[in-house]
């Protein structure tokens, strides 16, 4: 046998309200926490909620700058992964 108290009042009252809405006793309700606590602890779930991109995204407009895109272009690597290899080595 297990004891549970519950010293916050609103919560006592709201495990209540849920297990007459679910027609169960408080008992049942309590063990089924338990029970899906356990079972989910070892999961590391993380719950989250998806944002609607349309309502967050923003459109960054910026005039073309020839030389700065001159500076950050690597059109003149041809084996991309010699060119890490040896950026790597001299870093």
């Amino acid at each position: 046998m297990l004891a549970i108290k519950i010293d916050n009042k609103d919560l006592e009252n709201s495990f209540l309200e849920f297990a007459k809405d679910k027609k169960d006793t408080l008992d049942n309700l309590v063990c089924e926490a338990i029970k899906y606590f356990l079972e989910t602890k070892g999961k590391k779930q993380i719950n989250y909620q998806k944002k609607d991109i349309k309502n967050h995204i923003k459109k960054i407009s910026r005039k073309y700058d020839e030389t700065l895109c001159k500076d950050k272009s690597l059109s003149h690597i041809e084996d991309s992964a010699e060119f890490i290899h040896n950026l790597r080595r001299t870093n």
